[in-house]
């Protein structure tokens, strides 16, 4: 099934090049553009306490936890297994379990979700269409854009929680800043 879906996602490159250039701007430029965006957002509001420490803490660490399951898995990218794969941008070997990317952009989202809803909405379109572009691209399977989607809200959804039990208990002392 991860075969078939990852042929049927991937036919939609070479498709023209105005859509390939899409694809790749979707899979390699869209997160540094939403984190700019994100960066100038949060000055602007001058953000701080417990949303500010989830927004920066989530992703990151989900990052860092994705890097060791890299190394744990060691799965190979789908152009490296398959034949006839249209492949947009050549990237890694044996490093597709999961997706980074897609750890760190549902992280991402998923913090700032709990600080700001629309913005939480909009990073979350952001996360799937990055996801997504890296299938179409030829350099992840579904199951790693999945994956990496459902760890990266499950660590931040934890992350969530224990902030805020901390917080709660007094065990460290942080502004409160509106983080539902």
């Amino acid at each position: 099934m991860n075969e078939d879906l990852f042929f049927w996602f991937n036919s939609w490159a070479g498709v023209s090049p105005g859509f390939d250039g899409l694809w790749l701007f979707l899979a390699r430029g869209l997160g540094w553009f939403l984190v700019i965006v994100l960066l100038g957002y949060l000055l602007v509001r001058r953000a701080a306490g417990r949303g500010l420490l989830l927004i920066t803490a989530a992703p990151i660490t989900a990052w860092l936890i994705g890097q060791i399951l890299k190394k744990v898995f060691a799965s190979p990218r789908p152009f490296l297994v398959l034949d006839h794969v249209t492949v947009l941008w050549q990237h890694g070997s044996y490093d597709a379990f999961p997706s980074g990317h897609a750890v760190f952009f549902a992280a991402l989202a998923t913090a700032l979700y709990f600080f700001n809803r629309r913005w939480g909405g909009v990073y979350f379109l952001g996360a799937l269409l990055i996801g997504l572009a890296r299938v179409v691209i030829g350099i992840h399977w579904p199951f790693d854009v999945v994956a990496g989607w459902l760890i990266g809200f499950g660590l931040t959804l934890g992350l969530y929680f224990l902030i805020n039990f901390w917080s709660r208990k007094k065990l460290f002392d942080i502004s409160d800043y509106p983080m539902r």
